[in-house]
């Protein structure tokens, strides 16, 4: 993969730093990390930090109504913000070694990561 460090760098320095303001926002660096993770030695700071800020950032997007929502201005989720949550979901259990779930449970993905963010 030509130049992966750089995409690691940058894709880090994005996730850091810059505000995530939709649901695409979180899953779009989980998706290119996941490409070029066989790539690239990244560090157990790295990976933790990329764990935390995503669940952080998806967990902005949750809504009382049990959905989540596309962008911070939804007040109630959507399909896409819903899907988006389902692939960052499983986008992070690939993180931290654990099998994609097939069969979603939003409740149970809410308390999970909610329970991640007192980490």
């Amino acid at each position: 993969m030509p130049n992966a460090n750089n995409i690691l760098k940058s894709t880090l320095k994005c996730i850091r730093e810059e505000e995530c303001i939709n649901s695409t926002w979180v899953r779009n660096p989980l998706n290119l990390l996941a490409v070029i993770k066989p790539y690239v030695a990244i560090s157990e700071e790295e990976k933790n930090d990329i764990i935390k800020i995503s669940i952080d950032n998806v967990l902005q997007f949750s809504r009382n109504d049990g959905g989540f929502a596309n962008s911070l201005k939804d007040e109630y989720g959507t399909t896409d913000g819903c899907s988006q949550a389902i692939i960052t979901r499983n986008a992070l259990r690939d993180w931290v070694g654990l099998e994609p779930l097939i069969i979603p449970n939003t409740d149970s993905f809410l308390r999970t990561l909610q329970s991640a963010q007192k980490l």
